[in-house]
C-alpha cells in the first residue's frame, strides 16, 4: 500500500511519517505542498493531509486534490487537513477564544466510525490549533464524530466516503491511541 504525506510546512509531519512507518507493509512518500503535483496523486492508495500553518484558504492545491480525488482515494486530514477537508464540503472555521497549542484534552466520541474501531468512548488527545470547523446544518455531507465536553469538533467522516478529520494531532505523545486510529485508517478505510 503506498501512501501520499502531504506536507503544509509543518514539522508534525514527520512525527506522521514515524508512525506510519510503524506499520512494514506501507510505504509512503512526503510530497512538500509546494511541489504537489495533482497528477502523481493517481500511483497513491490513500492520501493524509498534515497539518501545518496559516488557514485552508492559503492551501488552494490541496483543495483541488481534494477535488480530484475525494471519490476514488481514503483521505485523512489532521488539523489544518482536517479544516481544509470541512472547508471543502462547506463547512465553516471559527477562531477559538481559548488557543490550545500543547494541551491534552478528552475527547468525548459520538459515532463508533472506522477510525474509532475498538477505541473507548472516552480518549486523551494533543491538540495543536486556534482554530476549529463549525458543521454547515445545509451541507449534510459530513458527520460529527467526537467533539470535547464544550461542543467543539474534534472529527468528522464523510457520510458516503472514507474522508475523515481530526482535528488533533493522532501522531502526538499527548494522544492515547494514535497508532491505533491510523490503523484503522490505513488496513480498514
Amino acid at each position: 500500500m503506498k501512501i501520499l504525506l502531504v506536507d503544509h510546512n509543518d514539522s508534525f509531519t514527520y512525527n506522521i511519517l514515524e508512525l506510519i512507518r510503524k506499520f512494514k507493509s506501507v510505504t509512503v512518500d512526503v510530497e512538500p505542498y509546494n511541489k504537489l503535483d495533482l497528477k502523481k496523486v493517481a500511483k497513491y492508495d490513500k492520501i493524509i493531509l498534515s497539518p501545518g500553518p496559516q488557514l485552508p484558504k492559503d492551501y488552494p492545491k490541496s483543495k483541488a486534490l481534494i477535488q480530484k480525488y475525494y471519490q476514488q482515494k481514503p483521505i485523512l486530514g489532521i488539523c489544518l487537513g482536517h479544516q481544509i477537508l470541512s472547508e471543502f464540503f462547506g463547512w465553516n472555521l471559527y477562531n477559538l477564544k481559548v488557543v490550545k497549542h500543547g494541551v491534552k484534552e478528552e475527547i468525548i466520541i459520538n459515532n463508533q466510525t472506522l477510525l474509532y474501531h475498538h477505541l473507548p468512548p472516552k480518549i486523551n488527545v494533543g491538540l495543536y490549533h486556534s482554530w476549529a470547523v463549525k458543521e454547515h446544518k445545509k451541507n449534510q455531507n459530513l458527520q460529527i464524530t467526537a467533539t470535547n465536553k464544550n461542543g467543539v469538533i474534534m472529527s468528522v467522516q464523510h457520510k458516503k466516503l472514507p474522508i475523515f478529520g481530526v482535528q488533533y494531532h493522532l501522531e502526538s505523545f499527548l494522544t492515547e491511541s494514535g497508532k491505533n486510529m491510523m490503523e484503522n485508517f490505513l488496513f480498514n478505510a
